[in-house]
């Protein structure tokens, strides 16, 4: 049985999820790895972010590889701790990041996210 819903008819064998996390000092930046001829196609991104206030918000970007190229995604959480977001990104290999912008990151803050989706096979065909 297949998952029905945004990205189509999808077989939940292929469901993909990768955390990451995110804060401005550097420290838990860590790459996923997306595995070899498979394109990550994420649909939810959630997490939650450190606020030290209500007044307080969190901007940062989403690195994904596509066709050879690097493509920048940018969020900015709400004005509290938590945060979903459906979106449509697609990533190849060899990974995806997450990065803060220069504005609205504290220093002292952290976000953890979890990107959710399902894997596409990209082996090429040969006739």
């Amino acid at each position: 049985m297949g998952i029905t819903g945004g990205g189509g008819n999808v077989d939940p064998r292929n469901a993909f999820a990768a955390e990451l996390c995110v804060d401005a000092g550097g420290g838990c930046e860590q790459p996923v790895t997306i595995p070899v001829n498979k394109r990550f196609v994420i649909e939810q991104v959630s997490g939650s972010c450190g606020l030290n206030d209500e007044d307080d918000y969190e901007n940062w970007m989403i690195n994904a590889q596509l066709n050879g190229g690097t493509h920048h995604h940018y969020f900015k959480s709400p004005t509290s701790s938590t945060f979903h977001f459906l979106t449509r990104i697609y990533a190849d290999a060899p990974g995806l990041t997450v990065t803060p912008t220069l504005s609205g990151f504290h220093h002292d803050n952290e976000c953890h996210m979890t990107h959710s989706g399902y894997l596409v096979d990209m082996t090429p065909a040969f006739p």
